[in-house]
């Protein structure tokens, strides 16, 4: 097998036997494929016509082809040679049979583990994934399964999909990407709600009507269920992003309006105050204070009690927090407690203290990614074949021509160059007569010409002795 993978003609009869087009030679194709995928030096068909002739046999079929077919380009996706070949030329094949209700489950895996490997491993990847509708297909499987490792599967390659948010973002919108993080928000898996939040804040990064289609379409209920149970270590890291992805929002005055309305805004933001972590503290004041600056947002924030939020995020007792909590509570002076109050007393002085210019900052989207620190699980297929029950044998080909027509023996005669005759070089040798003039008395037919013997008049003479 190693010898053959090394051999230069080996894409070449592949793709020749994939253009007989019968389920036998595709089946040796796709057997021959998937025992070399398992190779270590698989590496040398990289970049040849096999993964173009592997896709098309997953099209075209039958399924137990197109299975081993999958198996093979799974196996080939964790070699980074293939990379750039596969997500040009599979990822829309390989979507097609996730959405195909009839294909068998464990060829729909085969498929999942094979996006999850170019999507983690591979960026430029990632938009053509989008492009291939990945989203879609992704939304059908969730909507099916519940094993907790294909559902972490699903929500790396989600949060690997939207970083590339900023030049797709109609497209993920379009494809359903805020359903299928509602749904997946739901569920109490630590590691799925850390690619959750950190997918949710890629999508609020570009700025544009997009983000504004965000809020209408569940973004601050997904931000809501990531921050609502405990993750023990991860829970900073989780309110981390949903904090900055509030923080975009707030960022127009439009979102702002929107955002403020939302019925468990003041919910999250309660989560975010319990945090001891200075970044969720440090981005929840600075929503507050990008609300508080906007008179049509400060009047519905001040209803909801946003006075009491600020006291209590305020109360980690890191100072440039509460220097931008005791800014927000100046915006409010017919609102503000009883100064009697030590804690009030303290809050509201301490303005005083504060630096002038941090207050420009506040106002500025968050774009940089925070470092994520999980790495990725790629995995190869786990379907095996054990052999197969083909033998060599050779068959006959014939035309209808040969069916009328039989070969026959045709005695020839051998003789050695001694006994052929040789003629001379001569007018004899090509056996043309020589030219002889003809002589005319020798043929009855030729007659003497009597005018021309007797001359004219007597010629008349006799013409008339005649008449």
């Amino acid at each position: 097998a190693n010898d053959l993978v090394c051999d230069s003609q080996f894409p070449h009869a592949m793709s020749v036997l994939e253009k007989l087009m019968t389920e036998e030679a595709s089946f040796c194709v796709s057997i021959a494929a998937f025992n070399i995928s398992f190779l270590a030096n698989v590496e040398r068909v990289a970049s040849t016509s096999v993964i173009t002739t592997l896709v098309t046999i997953v099209k075209r079929g039958p399924v137990l082809c197109s299975q081993l077919c999958i198996g093979a380009l799974l196996n080939m996706s964790l070699h980074a040679p293939f990379h750039d070949q596969l997500s040009m030329e599979c990822l829309e094949a390989i979507t097609t049979v996730i959405s195909t209700a009839t294909i068998a489950f464990p060829i729909k895996l085969d498929c999942l583990h094979f996006i999850y490997n170019l999507a983690t491993q591979h960026q430029p990847a990632r938009p053509l994934a989008i492009d291939a509708g990945v989203v879609p297909a992704l939304w059908r499987l969730v909507k099916t399964q519940s094993d907790n490792e294909i559902i972490l599967c699903i929500g790396r390659i989600l949060m690997e999909l939207c970083t590339e948010a900023e030049g797709r973002p109609n497209a993920l919108l379009h494809d359903g990407i805020m359903s299928i993080l509602l749904k997946m928000s739901k569920i109490e898996l630590a590691p799925l709600k850390v690619d959750l939040a950190r997918a949710m804040f890629a999508l609020t990064v570009p700025e544009g009507p997009e983000t504004m289609k965000l809020l209408k379409y569940d973004g601050v209920d997904v931000i809501f269920w990531l921050t609502l149970h405990d993750c023990l270590k991860l829970y900073d890291y989780i309110k981390k992003n949903c904090a900055r992805a509030l923080l975009n929002f707030t960022c127009s005055k439009e979102q702002a309006l929107a955002l403020c309305k939302e019925d468990r805004f003041l919910a999250i933001m309660k989560e975010l105050a319990k945090s001891a972590d200075q970044d969720v503290l440090w981005n929840a004041a600075s929503i507050c204070y990008n609300l508080m600056s906007i008179e049509e947002c400060k009047k519905i924030m001040i209803d909801r009690g946003v006075i009491a939020l600020l006291f209590d995020i305020a109360g980690c007792n890191i100072p440039a927090v509460q220097h931008v909590c005791s800014a927000c509570i100046h915006m409010a002076p017919d609102d503000m407690p009883d100064m009697d109050d030590p804690a009030v007393l303290h809050l509201v002085m301490c303005l005083l203290d504060a630096d002038g210019e941090m207050f420009g900052e506040l106002n500025k989207r968050a774009v940089d990614q925070l470092p994520y620190e999980w790495g990725s699980k790629c995995e190869g297929t786990v379907h095996s074949v054990e052999g197969t029950d083909f033998t060599g044998h050779w068959i006959s080909l014939t035309c209808d021509v040969d069916k009328v027509f039989y070969a026959a023996a045709v005695p020839l005669q051998v003789t050695g160059s001694s006994s052929v005759p040789v003629k001379g070089l001569s007018a004899s040798s090509l056996e043309f007569p020589h030219h002889e003039l003809l002589d005319a008395a020798q043929y009855n037919d030729f007659k003497p010409n009597i005018r021309a013997i007797e001359g004219p008049a007597s010629g008349r003479v006799a013409d008339l002795a005649s008449a």
